[in-house]
C-alpha cells in the first residue's frame, strides 16, 4: 500500500510540474542558458521528442539530428491527450515507431520528462499507471535494439523538438486567423 501511495505522489508531483511546462511549451524560452545540445557521435542519430498541451488541442513533435547537428527528420502530430505525462509517452512511442520504420540502428532518444525516463529505464520497476501500457511496449523496443538508449535531459536541452512545436502552434494560429478573415470578407 505504501509503495502505491509513494508512486501516486511521484506521478502526481511530476504531472503537476509537467502540465505547467507543457502548457507553456510554445512560449519563448530564455536563450541565455549555458547549457547546450551535444550532437551524437559518428554514425549515430539523436531523437528528441516533446508534447505541448493547449486548450485547442495537444501536439507532439519529434526531431532527429545526425552527428553534424543537421536535422535528419522531423515529425509533428496532433494527439488526443490532455495529460502531459500521457502526451510525452505518446511522443516517445511515436519517436520509437519512426526509428523502427526507418530501421535506424544507433539511436539516442532524449526526453525532458524525468518520470518517463525513469519508468522506461527501470525495467524491473512498476511504471506510473497512466502510461504503463506504453512504457511496457517502449521497454520491449529498447530491449530489442541493443544500440538504442534513452536519456533524460533538462528541458532547455530539448529545444529542437520544442522549436518544432512552437512553429507548428504559431502556424496553426496564423492559418486559423487567416481563415477567419477570409470567411468574414468573402463568405459571411
Amino acid at each position: 500500500m505504501r509503495t502505491n501511495l509513494s508512486m501516486f505522489r511521484r506521478c502526481s508531483d511530476s504531472l503537476a510540474m509537467r502540465f505547467v511546462e507543457s502548457s507553456a511549451a510554445w512560449l519563448v524560452q530564455d536563450s541565455t542558458s549555458t547549457l547546450c545540445w551535444v550532437p551524437p557521435g559518428p554514425n549515430q542519430l539523436k531523437i528528441n521528442f516533446e508534447v505541448a498541451i493547449r486548450q485547442s488541442g495537444s501536439y507532439i513533435a519529434v526531431s532527429c539530428r545526425d552527428s553534424s547537428s543537421s536535422l535528419y527528420t522531423a515529425y509533428m502530430e496532433q494527439i488526443r491527450a490532455m495529460d502531459p505525462l500521457l502526451g510525452e509517452a505518446m511522443a516517445a512511442a511515436r519517436a520509437v515507431e519512426l526509428a523502427q520504420s526507418h530501421q535506424w540502428q544507433m539511436v539516442i532518444f532524449e526526453t525532458d520528462l524525468k518520470l518517463l525516463w525513469e519508468d522506461i529505464s527501470d525495467v524491473n520497476g512498476q511504471p506510473c499507471w497512466k502510461i504503463a501500457d506504453i512504457v511496457v511496449s517502449l521497454r520491449l523496443a529498447f530491449k530489442a535494439q541493443s544500440t538504442w538508449s534513452i536519456h533524460w535531459v533538462p528541458r532547455k536541452l530539448n529545444q529542437q523538438a520544442h522549436l518544432l512545436l512552437n512553429g507548428l502552434l504559431v502556424s496553426i494560429f496564423l492559418a486559423f486567423s487567416i481563415l477567419v478573415v477570409f470567411l468574414r470578407l468573402f463568405v459571411l
